[in-house]
């Protein structure tokens, strides 16, 4: 009865709404990129990044696949999974898969923003490979810029020249390259903090498992020990009213008041 009372608690927007809110956040921006960035392949219309349509077709299908199961999960999701917390964890990786993907069809301008911010994240992070993540980055950032010399890169930390002329730099199959390389670039960066994130909850889980059902059994034993204790005091403290002993001497032992008054 407790746990059917306590059913609609185990909804996605119940169990945690600090995390609830985020993810329907971070949802809507995905939905808005998506409709901003993927083109309508049956008009015709031209990818805004200068790549070609199939590309840009199989990254747009993967971010909307991966925003369907987002919404599906926030909107339906019920049960264990929302109370321990893994239901979330795994909605994060959709979204951190769903923006890398997307960052193969951004425009140059939006691509090199990102690139920014993960250069910045790398340079502060503990990744044991992050000055090869770096030079990585770098490299496809110096494909993707437009400048004439490819000396312009000042927005980078340490900006690295690209030996492509602006015209190689400017062909599709070298951008959508370097958009790849930077997406899984992004990958590497999300996903430590996704593992660091899911250990975190399961170890969580497991000392609630360990500390919680324990609690239980002691407080089970407790309360069967403390009514034995209680139905042995009151045994004791009533008077006896019959004697399943037949001798004389046992009734004397049982009964000594009555005996007495006769």
């Amino acid at each position: 009865m407790v746990a059917l009372f306590y059913r609609a608690h185990t909804a996605a927007n119940r169990s945690n709404l600090r995390n609830y809110n985020l993810l329907r956040q971070r949802l809507n921006r995905l939905e808005n990129r998506i409709r901003h960035l993927c083109p309508d392949l049956e008009s015709g219309e031209e990818p805004a990044n200068g790549l070609d349509s199939a590309t840009c077709n199989k990254a747009c299908q993967q971010a909307m696949s991966e925003c369907n199961e987002i919404r599906e999960g926030l909107d339906k999701g019920k049960g264990m999974p929302w109370v321990t917390g893994m239901g979330y964890i795994e909605l994060w990786h959709r979204v951190h898969r769903a923006e890398e993907t997307l960052i193969k069809v951004e425009p140059c301008g939006e691509a090199l923003g990102w690139a920014m911010h993960d250069e910045s994240s790398l340079m502060g992070s503990n990744l044991i490979h992050k000055d090869l993540l770096l030079r990585r980055l770098r490299r496809a950032v110096a494909i993707l810029d437009d400048s004439e010399t490819g000396e312009n890169l000042h927005y980078l930390a340490k900006p690295a020249k690209c030996s492509l002329s602006p015209d190689e730099r400017k062909k599709s199959k070298n951008r959508a390259k370097a958009t790849t390389v930077l997406s899984e670039v992004r990958y590497e960066i999300n996903n430590p903090c996704d593992k660091v994130w899911e250990g975190i909850v399961d170890a969580r889980n497991r000392l609630t498992h360990t500390s919680v059902l324990p609690g239980f059994d002691a407080y089970a034993l407790l309360g069967s020990l403390s009514w034995r204790t209680y139905l042995i005091r009151r045994c004791s403290r009533r008077p006896l009213s019959f004697c399943s002993v037949r001798s004389q001497d046992s009734l004397l032992a049982c009964r000594p008041n009555k005996l007495q008054t006769q």
